[in-house]
Formats: C-alpha cells, sequence, structure tokens
C-alpha cells in the first residue's frame, strides 16, 4: 500500500490539490463531510483517476483547479509530472477512500493507494 500521500514541497502540494480537487492529505478536522458533499468529493476523484487509467488526458486535466493549469499550462506538462512524481496515483492498482472532512473552507480526503 503507498498509503497517503503528503508533500511537503509547493510542486507537492499543488499537484495534491489538483489531483483530489482541493483535496489535501493531513490530519483530519473534527467536522465530518457528508451526504452529497462527500459523493462529489469522491466523484471527482475517482474521476480523474479512471481518466488516467485509460489515458483520456483531456478529461484527466480538466480536473485541474485553476492554480494547477497555471503551473502547469498543458495537459502535456501534467501529465508528464503525473507520471513522474505520482505513479501510483496514475496507475494505481485500487485505491480506497478513507475518512473525510470539512476544514475551514478545504475539503479533506484520506486516500490509500495500492
Amino acid at each position: 500500500m503507498a498509503g497517503v500521500y503528503a508533500s511537503k514541497s509547493p510542486i507537492g502540494r499543488l499537484l495534491i490539490t489538483v489531483l483530489l480537487t482541493c483535496v489535501a492529505f493531513s490530519a483530519l478536522a473534527d467536522e465530518p463531510l457528508q451526504g452529497e458533499d462527500r459523493a462529489a468529493v469522491r466523484d471527482v476523484i475517482d474521476g480523474q483517476i479512471q481518466a488516467f487509467r485509460v489515458d483520456d488526458h483531456q478529461s484527466a486535466y480538466s480536473f485541474a483547479a485553476p492554480s494547477v493549469r497555471e503551473a502547469f499550462p498543458t495537459e502535456e506538462m501534467f501529465i508528464t509530472m503525473v507520471r513522474n512524481q505520482y505513479q501510483p496515483l496514475y496507475r494505481p492498482v485500487s485505491y480506497t477512500f478513507g475518512r473525510s472532512s470539512l476544514d475551514d473552507d478545504e475539503v479533506l480526503q484520506e486516500l490509500l493507494v495500492t
């Protein structure tokens, strides 16, 4: 299991934001994310991972936050970075959603990747 991804580098944090749509990995807050909000976050994450799996780079890139698109202004730059630095997310054997919560205006979603 690759476990939970966390990065202290700005690029690493930016990528996690991209991949998980404003989702970060850290100690989860006390306010659990529930119902439609939780489902929507998981749908975005699942959609991007599914796009990676079938090499649908356009769809995968469409999930990127504006700040990520600014840092990686082309699909090719984005996909190259993901392939090189986050291979387990690009080609996971499996993944499972863990805990999720809302901390201020930031969604926190734990993702376990094999």
